[in-house]
């Protein structure tokens, strides 16, 4: 079977599921994303310095503030597209139009969060990451505490909303370890994508789209590091678009076949390095070359 699909409604959905599946979405902030309509755009975000504090002797001195902002480019295009031939549509009862939707949205929201996860990490400060570490249950606790530490010394307030994403690997030596609040204890209603639970005030994330170097990027004498982000909610800025005109259900001319496809414009951009760190974790692999 196959549902004939609207276009509007089809990229509203398609938007809506990947909003709901995207893990990394929830840690940055989107409060701009609606300015945009597709590639190439740029969004300027203002970014106000931090005022001084005088002690006040009964005169007002009016401070220059720089309202410098910052850009971001829409510039990362994904698409799907999957054909469906007359004879499968005849073999089933199921609405294939609607199953590779599904599967196109989940591939899509991958590569937004590998893309966002990795953005994330190369934007960090540099006093800020965690230089290479083999992490194990005896050792993670005390790593998000140097965690925690340097967010604090980078004056960042001990009632931020801070988050750390781990892989399964690092989620089980977690549990392991004991010292986690699962989720399902915390008392709190705020549901975030992914989350598994809360050490040290930071939210749990558990991904499997974090970013691991390229083997073939680095020599064999090199370490290949998968890359754990930590920070502060909202440090990161993020903003897509599904074009309508981008998402549409044809039939195929050169064959006896219905199309589906699909395309996802993104930006994503580190606004305050100094609230985003980065943990390079030992993966036990040496580059290639």
């Amino acid at each position: 079977m196959l549902t004939k699909l609207i276009p509007e409604i089809l990229a509203g959905e398609l938007l809506r599921g990947l909003s709901e599946s995207l893990t990394a979405k929830s840690l940055c902030t989107t409060e701009y994303e609606g300015q945009i309509k597709g590639k190439g755009d740029t969004i300027t975000i203002p970014k106000a310095t931090a005022v001084s504090i005088y002690p006040y002797l009964g005169t007002i001195n009016w401070e220059d503030i720089s309202d410098d902002g910052v850009d971001i480019v829409i510039n990362q295009e994904n698409a799907f597209s999957a054909k469906i031939k007359d004879t499968d549509k005849a073999k089933t009862t199921f609405d294939l139009a609607n199953t590779y939707l599904s599967s196109g949205k989940t591939g899509l929201a991958n590569v937004a969060d590998e893309t966002i996860y990795k953005t994330m990490v190369l934007g960090a400060h540099n006093d800020n990451v965690i230089p290479t570490i083999t992490l194990t249950a005896s050792n993670i606790y005390d790593t998000l505490i140097l965690a925690n530490k340097k967010l604090g010394l980078q004056k960042v307030p001990a009632n931020a909303e801070k988050f750390a994403v781990l892989s399964p690997e690092e989620v089980a030596l977690l549990i392991q370890s004991n010292i986690m609040t699962r989720s399902s204890d915390l008392s709190d209603n705020v549901v975030v994508t992914g989350r598994v639970g809360r050490v040290l005030g930071f939210d749990i994330i558990e991904s499997n789209n974090v970013y691991t170097e390229d083997p073939d990027d680095l020599t064999t004498s090199d370490d290949v590091h998968r890359i754990l982000p930590y920070g502060v909610k909202g440090a990161t800025a993020y903003a897509d678009a599904i074009p309508i005109e981008s998402v549409e259900q044809i039939r195929l001319q050169d064959s006896f076949a219905t199309g589906i496809r699909g395309l996802h414009n993104f930006g994503v951009k580190v606004i305050l390095p100094e609230a985003v760190g980065a943990i390079k974790v030992d993966t036990g692999v040496n580059g290639n070359n």
